[in-house]
């Protein structure tokens, strides 16, 4: 699997999915705020998202991550190792907790896009190996990396493997963030839902229709994280730690998939907000209709919800 971190695969594949991601979130960005639509609060939610998309894609660009997969966990450190410095202390750590960061905040703003539709409704030893594949040596002290091992030398002595608690509380603790705040989004998942069909809530048939439409939409921009994001991300934090199988560098084609996501999830935005996708098609001049009116716009000046209380 060496072609996923040799050139030219590398770098087309980098490049390409950049070039993507700054021109579909740029296009997004520009058509929120040139679209005089009502899109209220969530237009800074489209933003902040576009926003956030850009910086993980330019953090595939320029931290470049090398991902090695091993029997007790990875190892993670830039493509330039040991290059970025700032007097004298290298970067790369920072730059790889930094990077790492980036994926926990689009999950986090998707959570506040169920919350706003809901509300809306209603230091190890590192392997010989790494040197002989990737040329660099994480015990220089100017070579910084980031790795999650489960499984290490029970004693400096001693070739046996014991589990490593801090590490699994750390891993554990990880687990726990993604999973309260898909809990929250779970939750408002149901609740939205929930709303939409009852029929307590005396709401006009367009209104229910577009807020079901809104929420199928959201439930296709959650997939696209999911899979090409999360999916992969999650392989690679518990992978290791419950087979003790060594997939090595082919970790960095795993990786790679987490840089399709901000690429292409603009694209459904646009398609799926019905103002945002006629003024796609105006602005670009194409052959189809576009009707803002399809159940699919945000148009809150008929989102109140009327609740009948009975006896």
């Amino acid at each position: 699997f060496s072609f996923a971190y040799h050139e030219p695969f590398h770098t087309m594949f980098v490049a390409t999915t950049t070039s993507i991601s700054l021109f579909s979130n740029s296009l997004l960005l520009f058509i929120i705020f040139t679209t005089p639509a009502q899109l209220g609060a969530y237009k800074s939610l489209l933003a902040i998202f576009a926003i956030c998309d850009i910086t993980t894609s330019l953090g595939h660009a320029t931290v470049s991550p090398i991902m090695h997969l091993t029997s007790t966990g990875f190892y993670g450190f830039p493509r330039f190792a040991g290059r970025m410095m700032m007097f004298g202390v290298s970067l790369d750590t920072v730059l790889c907790m930094m990077f790492i960061a980036m994926f926990y905040q689009t999950f986090l703003i998707l959570a506040y896009h169920y919350v706003y539709r809901y509300k809306a409704s209603t230091s190890t030893n590192a392997p010989a190996e790494l040197l002989e594949i990737y040329g660099v040596d994480l015990s220089d002290p100017n070579v910084g990396f980031e790795s999650i091992v489960a499984k290490r030398r029970c004693s400096a002595s001693s070739t046996d493997l014991c589990w490593h608690w801090p590490t699994m509380a750390a891993v554990v603790g990880l687990m726990s963030l993604f999973g309260a705040t898909a809990a929250v989004i779970v939750y408002c998942i149901y609740e939205t839902s929930a709303a939409i069909r009852s029929t307590i809530n005396i709401i006009s048939p367009k209104t229910r229709r577009m807020q079901g439409n809104l929420l199928k939409a959201l439930l296709i921009q959650t997939a696209i994280p999911c899979l090409f994001s999360y999916t992969p991300l999650s392989f690679f934090m518990l992978f290791p730690i419950l087979t003790g199988i060594e997939l090595g560098d082919a970790g960095n084609i795993i990786f790679a998939i987490t840089a399709i996501f901000p690429a292409i999830d603009s694209f459904f935005v646009l398609f799926f907000i019905g103002k945002l996708r006629a003024a796609i098609i105006r602005l670009f001049h194409l052959p189809f209709s576009g009707s803002e009116n399809d159940g699919s716009d945000i148009d809150h000046s008929d989102t109140k919800i009327m609740t009948v209380h009975t006896r």
